[in-house]
């Protein structure tokens, strides 16, 4: 293509056309396919007929998209020594989509986040339900009553001595089984995230 032209001079062209015309071109086909992707009517709903969890599509649909970026972007020489990763912008992407979902399913009738989800950022609370979690896993019994008692001592502090009215719960099983997928679906995105990292 140069005849007999530096070889440096055609590894600048390359690095000029990698960076001008073809890495640009490949961000605006992969926000569109994004957009598309998390748009989609049934993009935010729960799916467990390809996996052993309850997923969300769009997170079905994203990885291997963020695999095949990540496979072409670490194939070629002229990123090895760039910082920019497509890959990292896509999975902020979907984090920032996901967050808007689990904030709007917080978020009451009155436009108000639900008390129950106020309670959800107590850190007591959220450490004492981890490591109740935890313990359920283990095989063999379990004595729960010490971590019961320590959970409704914290329930009735964070009650502030006065009754709950149901509007203030999230009792729709709709939305319980939207946190529950969002929760599987991240944790689940997230382990193929590192392991799409562990094989660059």
């Amino acid at each position: 293509m140069f005849g007999s032209e530096d070889e440096r001079d055609s590894g600048i062209f390359l690095h000029e056309f990698f960076f001008r015309t073809y890495l640009p071109h490949v961000e605006e086909v992969a926000a569109q396919k994004f957009q598309q992707m998390v748009t989609a009517p049934d993009a935010f709903i729960p799916d467990s007929t390809h996996y052993d969890v309850t997923l969300f599509r769009s997170a079905t649909q994203l990885i291997p998209m963020i695999r095949n970026f990540s496979e072409l972007l670490s194939s070629l020489s002229l990123l090895k020594n760039d910082t920019f990763d497509i890959t990292l912008d896509l999975s902020r992407k979907y984090y920032e989509s996901c967050f808007g979902l689990f904030n709007a399913t917080l978020t009451g009738p009155n436009g108000r986040k639900y008390t129950s989800a106020k309670w959800a950022e107590n850190e007591d609370l959220v450490q004492l339900l981890d490591m109740v979690m935890s313990l359920t896993s283990m095989k063999g019994w379990v004595d729960f009553s010490t971590h019961a008692d320590r959970e409704i001592r914290l329930e009735e502090a964070l009650k502030t001595d006065r009754s709950l009215y149901s509007g203030e719960m999230i009792s729709d099983p709709k939305k319980l089984i939207l946190l529950a997928a969002l929760q599987q679906t991240l944790k689940w995105f997230m382990a193929e995230l590192r392991s799409i990292e562990a094989d660059r």
